[in-house]
């Protein structure tokens, strides 16, 4: 099945991958060797890693979810993900920045949701996005380093910038270009 999405372990030294088949992989490079790390209801269409948590990997899925998966203790298609998060419309984008995902998913009312992975069951917060940028659903979403705000772009070549925290001039705010 085609490989939709493709992310680097923090280290290096291994892929992980998501695909049409709904399943989320892992391919080491020095060894050429592939492993099931578990799957989805639907296909994966994003995941991502983070550096202070190496051992992370996340999954978004047009199943409507995010997985949290732990290559070391999770193997094989019938593995169960650390943690879920139901989200209200599937995904079609994933940014990671710990302690933070953003998720940009399928409806354009649904817009983008934010996910903080410290608290479990973690939840997914709706965040509104720019109107010039909220008539089509988000193709892709970019957290802010500082975690200050996002980026969330549109098919349509439109890209709105969202602050969500007073480090915008004192305000929370958006534009868009």
């Amino acid at each position: 099945m085609a490989a939709l999405a493709a992310a680097f372990a923090p280290q290096g030294g291994v892929l992980f991958s998501g695909g049409a088949d709904a399943a989320v992989r892992s391919f080491e490079l020095s060894t050429g060797g592939l492993s099931a790390v578990g799957s989805h209801g639907g296909p994966v269409v994003a995941v991502a890693t983070a550096e202070p948590h190496p051992s992370m990997v996340l999954s978004a899925s047009l199943d409507k979810t995010v997985a949290v998966w732990d290559p070391r203790a999770s193997s094989g298609a019938g593995a169960k993900p650390a943690s879920t998060v139901a989200l209200p419309e599937r995904a079609l984008c994933l940014d990671l920045r710990w302690p933070h995902a953003l998720v940009g998913t399928g409806a354009a009312a649904a817009g983008a949701q934010l996910i903080d992975l410290r608290y479990a069951p973690a939840e997914a917060k709706p965040l509104k996005l720019h109107q010039s940028v909220s008539r089509f659903p988000p193709r892709s979403v970019a957290l802010f380093p500082g975690g200050e705000g996002f980026c969330a772009g549109s098919h349509d070549g439109r890209v709105a910038v969202h602050f969500h925290s007073s480090s915008a001039g004192g305000a929370a705010g958006a534009a868009a270009a």
